[in-house]
């Protein structure tokens, strides 16, 4: 080895020295034979030139650019290497079809590369067949692999080309919109589009596939690529940006992933789902049709008329979804038209109370329509309806038909607002007053104002009044009443009260305390002026049984204004608290018959 170094240098430096001089073969092949390529190659070109009868130096010069095509990059290089492949092949080609039994005899030092045993004879040499056929399956070799460098090249290509592509179409696909916001608008042409993607996506999957096999069949490339697929999290931010294809590692968006994903939700959730927003809403019209045709409640039904996990899975992709507003309306003038055909037959009740009760539900329901109407007409409906054409064709055909439903419920809700508060203010003012004959007999401190002969001192809601009446003379009668849901006492009493001391224009600082037994059965009523006379108060107490009305009524002067009344079941007493300014208290004892108790 080291001779052959030692003359490569004296032949590079003779040939150097003499600067045109003649090439030798003889001296060429020896840097040929020791494979030192690169420094035998100006040389060997500037012989071939010169002598164009050598087949060994074509020989040679098909293995020089077989060896430059063999270490070049495929990727980077590709027309160098198909340049040198053909080069090679075209040496080879000139070299094979000059070769023969004497050049191989004749110079068989410059086959030396063939030498073999022949297995018959023994004996060390080089035959043509052998030489030949090597150089085939280099022709051969070198074809193969030049095919097989373009398709990788082609492939590889292709991998960058229609990732790309498929970047593109994800941006076009997706626009400006949110990824909820695709799904609402999606129809046929994007279930269509979207497969067609799925194909893009497996195209580079396919074309990768097709790069890796065509890469073992060339065999050492200097790469070993592969591909990660990163999962796309966020519609709006993920997707947009290639790769570095120089790299072995190719991170590549799934976006095979992300379209099976959206083809199950549009097949599983967003089909179904407008499907059955459908279904819903026809099942509110016959609804509708029931409360008008059959005049039947349809308020138990209400309930499940509207699917709580459809509207749900609906929120899911839309926060204020056009059905649900029309559902809710219907929901409300269902509501409020099944209240007016349940609340008629109780509407000649005389339960006042009731009567308040079904006009304030009745008044909440209406309310309700009317704020939603309101609220519908601020909608964007061009917006609505192509986030839901399926569903504005399927029950009205076009949005203008939703729209004029709305308005005509909003004027029929204000109309009903308007007579139900008037009808609240009759309720809420029955529920002021007690009739006894011809009388009204005020419940509220409001009712006492006024002309009314009745003065309310005191009322415990709902279950019994007391008071004053006065005559045209100004002088006062006690009255008890008690509160019934019709406002028609089942107890009415009148006594005697001291009417000295209370009359009309001591009205403003007369008081009333009452206690009953707990049952219902037994009341007491004490009437009492915070004006002192000859230094005393002056109250009158009265007694009234549910069964038998007034026990008796009394009047008494008392050092003290009363502050609480007690009643002892056991006995029948009743105790008065009395407070005077000095804050001293005194109770006062009175028994079951109206004597005061020492």
């Amino acid at each position: 080895m080291r001779s052959i170094l030692l003359y490569s240098c004296l032949f590079l430096g003779a040939i150097t020295s003499f600067g045109q001089k003649k090439v030798k073969y003889k001296d060429l092949i020896i840097l040929l034979n020791a494979k030192q390529y690169d420094q035998a190659e100006p040389f060997l070109k500037r012989y071939i030139k010169d002598n164009d009868d050598n087949p060994n130096a074509y020989l040679f010069m098909g293995i020089i650019f077989q060896e430059k095509a063999a270490t070049e990059d495929v990727l980077k290089q590709t027309e160098m290497v198909i340049q040198h492949s053909d080069s090679a092949i075209i040496n080879y080609d000139i070299a094979y079809k000059t070769i023969d039994e004497r050049e191989v005899r004749k110079n068989d030092e410059y086959y030396q590369a063939y030498n073999r045993r022949d297995m018959r004879t023994g004996e060390f040499g080089v035959t043509l067949s052998d030489v030949k056929l090597d150089i085939e399956k280099k022709i051969k070799t070198l074809k193969d692999r030049k095919e097989n460098v373009k398709n990788l090249k082609q492939y590889y290509a292709s991998i960058e080309i229609l990732y790309n592509k498929s970047i593109q179409q994800f941006q076009e696909m997706k626009g400006k919109l949110t990824e909820n916001r695709f799904y609402l608008l999606s129809d046929s042409k994007t279930i269509d589009r979207l497969k067609n993607f799925a194909l893009l996506c497996d195209s580079v999957t396919t074309a990768f596939d097709n790069y890796k096999s065509t890469s073992k069949l060339v065999g050492k490339t200097g790469y070993n690529h592969t591909l990660t697929f990163i999962p796309i999290k966020s519609f709006a931010k993920d997707g947009g940006t290639s790769t570095d294809f120089n790299k072995d590692d190719l991170k590549l968006w799934d976006f095979k992933g992300w379209t099976n994903n959206a083809l199950e939700i549009l097949d599983k959730d967003i089909e179904p789902m407008r499907a059955e927003l459908i279904t819903t809403d026809v099942l509110l019209n016959k609804l509708g049709e029931k409360i008008k045709k059959d005049s039947v409640s349809v308020l138990n039904r209400l309930d499940d008329a509207v699917s709580k996990i459809l509207i749900a899975r609906l929120k899911k992709f839309d926060d204020d979804p056009l059905p649900v507003a029309v559902f809710n309306i219907k929901i409300s003038e269902l509501t409020y038209g099944s209240l007016l055909i349940k609340n008629k037959p109780l509407k000649d009740t005389i339960d006042v109370n009731l009567k308040m009760t079904l006009a304030k539900a009745e008044l909440k329901a209406i309310n309700s329509l009317d704020s939603l109407t309101k609220k519908f007409s601020q909608r964007d409906l061009e917006n609505d309806l192509l986030s839901y054409p399926d569903f504005v064709q399927a029950g009205y055909g076009k949005i203008e038909v939703i729209s004029s439903l709305v308005n005509s419920l909003k004027e029929y809700a204000s109309h009903e607002i308007e007579k139900k508060d008037k009808e609240l203010i009759t309720r809420a003012n029955a529920l002021n007053w007690a009739i006894v004959g011809t009388d009204s007999i005020p419940l509220s401190t409001k009712a006492t104002i006024g002309k009314n002969p009745y003065k309310m001192l005191i009322t415990k809601q709902d279950l019994y009044t007391a008071g004053l009446k006065y005559g045209a003379d100004s002088l006062a009668t006690g009255y008890f009443y008690t509160i019934t849901p019709s406002r028609i006492p089942d107890i009415s009493t009148t006594f005697n009260v001291d009417k000295a001391n209370f009359k009309k224009i001591s009205l403003p600082v007369l008081k009333a305390l009452s206690i009953d037994d707990g049952k219902s059965q037994i009341y007491f009523v004490l009437i009492y002026s915070e004006e002192k006379v000859k230094e005393k108060h002056p109250i009158s107490i009265a007694k009234i049984y549910r069964s038998d009305g007034l026990a008796w009524s009394v009047n008494y002067m008392v050092d003290g204004m009363p502050a609480e009344l007690t009643f002892a079941q056991d006995t029948g007493d009743l105790s008065v608290k009395l407070t005077n300014t000095s804050g001293e208290i005194k109770i006062m004892a009175i028994d079951k018959n109206g004597k005061m108790l020492k």
